[in-house]
Order: C-alpha cells, then structure tokens, then sequence
C-alpha cells in the first residue's frame, strides 16, 4: 500500500510535467493556440487561476487514487496530465513573451543584407 502511494505520487508528479510540456509545445507550433490561452489568462484574474490550479491540483490528486481503476503508473500519469493542464494555464503564455536577442540581432541583420541589394 505505501509502495504504491509513493509510486502513484511520483507519477502523478511526472504527469504534471508531461502535461504542462505538451501544451508548451502546442504553444510553440500553434499561434492560434497561444491567441487563445491570451484571451482565456486576460478574461480570469490571476489570482483565481491561482486558486483553480491549486483546488485542481488537489482535488486530482485523491480522485486519481481513489475513482481511476486502472494500474497505480496509468493513474498516476493520467491524473498529473489533467493536473498539468491547470498549472499551464496558471502561467499563461510562455513562449515569445521576451525577445531573444540573439533572433533580433539576426532579423536587423538580414534586414539590412535585404536593404542593400
């Protein structure tokens, strides 16, 4: 029983990181994606998606180890996925908030190959 406990909590923990990665690379491929988490992080506060995330986080937790019936790894994993979709949208848009300056250097770069010819 404890043996299962301690691997169900380091799945669902594993499945919080796969699911806070998938959305993050749908993020990165999907600019219609990333409009919309925009749109869905300016309509709730964040002080409440806060809140949701951690009621979520909780409230997975027990209800994957009790309702799901089937082997402690899938529970694990599953119940951490759906947990992992709460805590990406808790932190919003990630990828092309902050400029890298190693891409601006390179676009007034080629800006300025494309000028003088």
């Amino acid at each position: 029983m404890i043996m299962d406990l301690i691997m169900y909590f380091c799945c669902y923990l594993s499945g919080i990181f796969f699911g806070v990665m998938f959305f993050t690379i749908i993020e990165n491929a999907s600019k219609g994606f990333r409009q919309f988490v925009r749109k869905v992080c300016r309509a709730v506060p964040f002080l409440f998606r806060r809140i949701i995330m951690w009621v979520m986080i909780i409230i997975l937790c027990f209800v994957g180890w009790n309702y799901f019936k089937t082997a402690t790894l899938y529970r694990g994993l599953i119940s951490g996925a759906l947990a992992g979709i709460f805590i990406y949208f808790k932190a919003g848009v990630t990828m092309g908030n902050n400029p890298d300056p190693y891409n601006k250097e390179r676009k007034n770069k080629m800006k300025k190959l494309k000028k003088s010819k």
